[in-house]
């Protein structure tokens, strides 16, 4: 995620050995070959239908929650939940998804853990809108939206 120009002049003064100069980075890509990414978090509706699929996998009290109550401030202790679990709860998850193998998701995470091993990141990505691009087209990605490039140049 990059940061909007208030924010990367704060980032800047204060680290700039990682950010060394204040400007905001929106991107603008034309993909080269065949390429993939995550892009933004899925709406709240999705996100309940994922969460559903991986209950079982999950079996967080915040998932439950999201379930039983889907609004945003559900969502976003989801996902803060899972940003911050213990090494060895999100290893779990991760090898109880990988076990299922029968969607588009969890090939994704398949391929992911694949690359990472098992990186926390890897559950975020689920709840990541997941494109493929062909060569010659083209993607914005404004500030302030979370994104990672999978494959490509």
């Amino acid at each position: 995620m990059h940061p909007d120009k208030a924010h990367a002049e704060i980032l800047h003064k204060n680290f700039p050995e990682n950010y060394k100069d204040d400007n905001h980075k929106p991107e603008l890509f034309i993909a080269l070959n065949d390429f993939e990414l995550l892009f933004g978090l899925l709406s709240l509706n999705s996100v309940v239908e994922v969460v559903k699929k991986y209950k079982n996998c999950f079996n967080l009290k915040e998932s439950e929650k999201l379930i039983s109550d889907p609004n945003f401030e559900n969502y976003q202790n989801l996902i803060e939940k899972l940003i911050f679990l213990e090494k060895d709860e999100y290893e779990k998850i991760i090898k109880l998804i990988l076990e299922g193998k029968s969607t588009t998701k969890d090939s994704l995470v398949q391929k992911l853990y694949d690359n990472y091993g098992l990186d926390s990141g890897i559950l975020i990505a689920i709840f990541m809108n997941h494109f493929h691009k062909k060569k010659g087209e083209a993607y914005f990605i404004n500030v302030n939206i979370s994104h990672a490039y999978i494959y490509g140049d």
